[in-house]
């Protein structure tokens, strides 16, 4: 559906005749002049002449179906849709930097600072231009009538997340009601929400120059790069809208090109459960998302035309922010051991730091070394890994050559401990002590220049010999030396090292809790508090609160969104195990 020539229909046949369709084409114009030149190149397309008209193109499917019902947007309802969505992005076109830089002296905050506060920006930007503007300054054509300049400032502003709730509520409590009509605010900036967020397609990906500043950036047009088509189609019922995708990714994408698709409908999945409650309560039922987001296609490039993720270096880092947002958004947070995680990173270059994760049967311990695998990788860390489970190699002689050999691919020489190695082949005694000592001296030289992170896995499981090398050794001289080293181990509850010291940040992976459910399913699939609570009373009646099988149905929910369509289907431990 054309929702401008459907705009100058209703405005025809209304009686009296409305003038809106001929106000949307100055707004048109002042958008288009004002996007005549995307200031900030560093981001995607976001001019008015392609990234607002797609915008727009995409909400005529979305609206198709109730557009030809009791419950279809007034003229007015779609003047004010419309005008947003040209004006929406302002914001980025006049905006300073800190001390009043301009764009060439921007710095990676400051585009930070921009992506977040754009929409506020925006909004302010809408109403002062239409009502006063200096010489120089760009001009909005809008007319100085509050029936319909305000509603349009605070929709537009409601496209950016961190601002959508408030200014729903703002909408609702305001007393609206351009041409004395009925106005639902609050589904128009829905609307607009999910609009911005549709425009994926590959043509707003143009990879400048200024990637140079930013891997966020770089990965926000690597995303948008994949993607060849978005589409909106009947779901379950013409009421239901799904989201159905098309990608296309370059030969060497094994590594990551699931993780993209994750990152994708991870996104979108939360803006439909964000925007849900509002569609459906109002329009009384006739639009909802559906509850499947469709890739329809994901093929490979044979001709060499799509960039990869991991050309350059730049592109790796992007590929690590990837990881960084999907395992996040993955993970349930374990609060407390997630912040000590990312301060022990932090302060590794520093201080010695040591935390011990008491683990049990079907934990979420996969997930959450997975999490400390992405941070040390964001950070530039080397992570370390060594589990006790392996049949060789347990033995602390096994233990240090393990380590020796990992921080030599990372870089460090080691060749205290290589000098003293071989003399040492075949003395029990002596060895773990001398060859440990050697090998810390190493490693104090070499942390001098980066970051290390040392992560042993069930400690529980090694031989008694080792575990009294932890615990009277390793433990005790990493702490005297104040080594800049971070130490996580993990261990089952009563087994391993019984003793911990004073400076251990202990924390348990007990089953998780419904308050925990609730806050993962309101923050990453955006549900209200209500359905949230609903969801995760019927997620803890199957898993008995798990971490493994809660995580295994957060994902079915995820990735085929079937978890929650027929709650009454018995699921049990075992099927979400």
């Amino acid at each position: 559906m054309n929702l401008e020539r459907h705009l100058k229909d209703l405005c025809r046949q209304h009686r009296p005749r409305l003038d809106l369709y001929e106000r949307l084409v100055r707004v048109r114009a002042s958008a288009e002049t004002i996007w005549s030149e995307q200031r900030l190149t560093w981001f995607t397309d976001h001019r008015a002449t392609t990234h607002s008209r797609y915008i727009i193109d995409g909400l005529g499917s979305v609206l198709r179906h109730i557009q030809n019902t009791p419950q279809a947007l007034n003229p007015h309802e779609l003047y004010v849709l419309l005008a947003a969505c040209y004006l929406h992005d302002i914001g980025m076109q006049y905006f300073q930097g800190e001390g009043g830089r301009g764009v060439e002296q921007f710095t990676e905050q400051d585009y930070k600072r921009i992506r977040k506060e754009h929409p506020k920006r925006g909004r302010e930007l809408i109403i002062e231009r239409t009502l006063r503007r200096g010489r120089d300054e760009f001009r909005i054509d809008l007319d100085d009538d509050p029936q319909y300049l305000v509603p349009i400032a605070l929709v537009s502003e409601g496209h950016g997340s961190a601002f959508f709730a408030e200014r729903v509520r703002e909408l609702r409590d305001r007393a609206d009601r351009p041409g004395n009509m009925p106005f639902r605010g609050d589904l128009l900036t829905a609307m607009l929400l999910m609009g911005d967020e549709l425009d994926l397609h590959e043509r707003r990906a143009t990879f400048p120059l200024e990637f140079a500043h930013s891997p966020v950036s770089l990965l926000h047009h690597h995303i948008h790069h994949y993607v060849t088509g978005v589409e909106i189609v009947d779901g379950r019922t013409p009421k239901h809208r799904r989201i159905r995708l098309a990608m296309e990714f370059p030969e060497d994408s094994d590594e990551y090109r699931t993780d993209v698709q994750n990152w994708i409908t991870a996104k979108l999945r939360k803006q439909c459960g964000l925007t849900n409650p509002i569609l459906e309560e109002a329009t009384q039922g006739e639009l909802l998302w559906d509850d499947k987001i469709e890739i329809a296609k994901a093929t490979i490039d044979r001709f060499g035309v799509r960039r990869s993720l991991m050309h350059s270096s730049q592109s790796k880092r992007a590929l690590r922010e990837l990881r960084r947002d999907v395992i996040e958004a993955q993970t349930v947070n374990r609060g407390g051991l997630i912040a000590a995680l990312e301060e022990g990173i932090k302060q590794s270059r520093e201080h010695f730091r040591v935390i011990q994760v008491v683990d049990r049967e079907n934990s979420d311990w996969g997930h959450l070394a997975e999490r400390l695998s992405v941070l040390c990788d964001c950070n530039d860390v080397t992570l370390i890994r060594r589990g006790f489970l392996e049949r060789t190699g347990r033995d602390p002689v096994g233990v240090l050559q393990y380590v020796a050999d990992e921080l030599k691919e990372a870089g460090c020489a080691c060749s205290a401990y290589e000098a003293l190695r071989a003399p040492l082949q075949g003395s029990r005694h002596s060895a773990p002590s001398l060859l440990g000592g050697a090998l810390l001296a190493d490693v104090q030289a070499w942390v001098e220049d980066t970051a290390l992170v040392l992560l042993l896995q069930r400690v529980d499981e090694a031989e008694s010999d080792t575990l009294r090398w932890l615990t009277e050794w390793l433990l005790p001289e990493l702490s005297k030396n104040d080594a800049k080293v971070l130490l996580v181990f993990t261990q089952f509850e009563g087994k391993g090292i019984r003793e911990v010291p004073s400076c251990v940040q202990v924390f348990q992976l007990a089953p998780f809790t419904q308050d925990q459910i609730i806050e993962h399913l309101q923050s990453r699939f955006g549900l209200s508090p209500e359905t949230s609570g609903t969801r995760a009373s019927y997620i803890l009646t199957c898993s008995s609160g798990t971490p493994l099988f809660v995580h295994n149905g957060l994902m079915l929910e995820r990735t085929q969104g079937t978890l929650f369509s027929d709650q009454d289907d018995g699921r049990s431990n075992a099927e979400l195990g």
